[in-house]
């Protein structure tokens, strides 16, 4: 059983070998700052802030899209793929798992037992 959901603080998070900074809606590796546009650097903070925790959708949409259930479905969906990719891009050892029809779960890989994780950051678990 996963731990439960915990509300999204405006501090800066560290993970893996990175931070955000939400006074400039930033992710900096040791190699790169890259600015997240529009919500997706809420969506990561939120993911981040819930690391190893169920996050349903509606708690997405509610924290980043204040509840805005039209806008927020098709946009959370676009929202975490663009998420994959720009993690997958810069090389950062987490994973953002689908639970079907729950929600998504991010968490940082032990590269110790997991020496390729780019081949597959994009995990979905049928329930």
């Amino acid at each position: 059983m996963l731990p439960s959901y915990q509300p999204v603080s405006r501090e800066k998070k560290q993970f893996a070998n990175c931070h955000l900074d939400p006074a400039f809606q930033t992710l900096t590796t040791p190699e790169k700052v890259t600015r997240l546009r529009g919500k997706l650097y809420f969506v990561l903070s939120c993911l981040v802030e819930n690391q190893n925790r169920l996050v349903t959708r509606k708690q997405l949409i509610d924290e980043c899209w204040g509840g805005n259930t039209f806008t927020g479905e098709k946009a959370v969906t676009h929202a975490i793929c663009q998420l994959r990719k720009a993690l997958k891009d810069l090389k950062i050892p987490v994973t953002i798992t689908t639970l079907s029809k729950q929600g998504y779960v991010f968490t940082q890989i032990d590269l110790s037992t997991y020496s390729d994780f780019n081949t597959n950051n994009d995990n979905r678990i049928s329930s």
